[in-house]
């Protein structure tokens, strides 16, 4: 059984947890055992839109208990590389909400004049004019800052552009590449997570939906990577993808007695 093997769970949260505000069958009834067998659980998303607060609410609303310590947002941990960089002031393509977690974070945000930083993430309301900004800002010697390498975002009817597509379309017009890239598979967000916790990385899990970012990250971090999927024959043909330690349907899954990793 899986849940026996680790003590601590990262989870997933867009296609692992819940789907578009919804729950996934079986999650919040995992969690909720996950818990009482004292497990440590913390969440960890790619999606810079929503604040780190607002993730918390999201899940409240559902019936998921979340706090403070848990949750970690690539929005959240881009405002903290800004700082830890020394960047004192950033353009940012993205949310309310990423921008309020880099103002919190004490960068100024700014519209106009010549910025330390472009923060790329996206959502909904991205236009052609801060594209245009962004490159402009970027050619001009800013610091091109990516939340997040994430093409696509799953939603209930399909898949919808995400952070990395917006990345794309700016790298394609400057000819640069991010100097930064901050979400999964990147360290930082799995640093973020772990930081103060004296978890072994032989009993740490990432429980997610994309082999990309959530399993590669995983490898990279030198922890267990457990991929959430009905379709496994991807691994076959994409080598650029690491093999999972374990494909789950969903979370009840982590509690299937037949289901477990030989870690000898």
């Amino acid at each position: 059984m899986l849940a026996d093997q680790f003590e601590t769970f990262l989870f997933d949260l867009d296609g692992t947890v819940y789907l578009n505000h919804i729950p996934i069958p079986h999650a919040r009834d995992s969690l909720i055992k996950l818990r009482r067998d004292g497990k440590t659980v913390r969440f960890l998303t790619n999606d810079p839109r929503p604040t780190q607060a607002e993730v918390i609410k999201r899940l409240a609303k559902m019936g998921i208990e979340a706090h403070q310590q848990e949750v970690f947002t690539s929005g959240q941990a881009t405002a903290r590389h800004l700082v830890k960089n020394g960047v004192r002031s950033a353009y940012v393509v993205g949310s309310p909400g990423l921008i309020s977690e880099i103002r919190q974070a004490g960068v100024e945000v700014v519209e106009s004049g010549q910025p330390e930083a472009v923060v790329v993430g996206g959502d909904e309301r991205t236009c052609y004019d801060h594209l245009l900004k962004a490159t402009r800002f970027i050619l001009d010697g800013a610091k091109f800052v990516a939340t997040n390498p994430d093409g696509t975002y799953p939603t209930p009817e399909g898949p919808i552009p995400g952070a990395g597509a917006i990345v794309a379309a700016v790298q394609a017009t400057t000819g640069e590449a991010p100097v930064a890239i901050v979400g999964k598979p990147h360290a930082a967000l799995f640093k973020l997570a772990l930081e103060g916790s004296n978890a072994k990385g032989e009993r740490v899990a990432m429980v997610g939906d994309n082999p990309s970012t959530d399993i590669l990250g995983a490898r990279r971090a030198g922890i267990t990577g457990i991929l959430v999927a009905k379709e496994t024959s991807l691994f076959s043909s994409n080598r650029d993808i690491p093999t999972p330690d374990a494909i789950i349907s969903d979370l009840s899954f982590l509690f299937d007695p037949h289901t477990h990793i030989d870690t000898r």
